[in-house]
């Protein structure tokens, strides 16, 4: 009624070029009284299914979804969502695999560095030992070389 009424101003105020400018007296509530009867959504409880299960955002949730909804705009809004979860499902995945190989690689190559550094101090060990014998050999040869060309006293 208010809005009827503003509209009645509005051509008054237009057809007087704004010479006379009507009042409303009394005063009208705030509540919306419709004259014509509202038109019943035949979406509304889909679309109340459908923002419940936006909220989990669960496959389980979207899949419950959409045994109760087949058909509709919902029902086509609830498989793009399902097909965007899983996706990001597979995302996820391939992302954790691609880690657990790069920590294994790390790993192996980790052990491969190991491994080499403690054969090169094996062979560096195994190399001093070598040259400590010949070191000994030589000593010994230089030794018995020293007794046998020494003049032994003796009588």
């Amino acid at each position: 009624m208010r809005i009827a009424l503003g509209w009645v101003r509005d051509d008054v105020l237009n057809y007087t070029r704004f010479q006379r400018e009507p009042f409303v007296y009394g005063s009208l509530g705030g509540n919306v009284i419709p004259l014509v009867a509202a038109r019943e959504d035949p979406e509304a409880a889909a679309r109340r299914d459908f923002e419940s299960a936006a909220r989990a955002n669960s496959r389980d949730a979207w899949e419950q979804f959409l045994s109760r909804h087949q058909k509709g705009l919902y029902a086509n809004l609830g498989r793009a969502s399902l097909s965007m979860l899983i996706e990001a499902e597979k995302q996820k995945a391939a992302k954790a695999a691609a880690k657990a190989e790069a920590e294994a690689e790390a790993e192996a190559a980790e052990r491969a560095r190991a491994e080499a550094a403690e054969k090169a101090r094996r062979e560096a060990a195994e190399k001093e030992r070598i040259e400590a014998e010949k070191a000994e050999a030589k000593r010994r040869a230089d030794e018995q070389k020293a007794t046998e060309g020494a003049p032994h006293c003796g009588g």
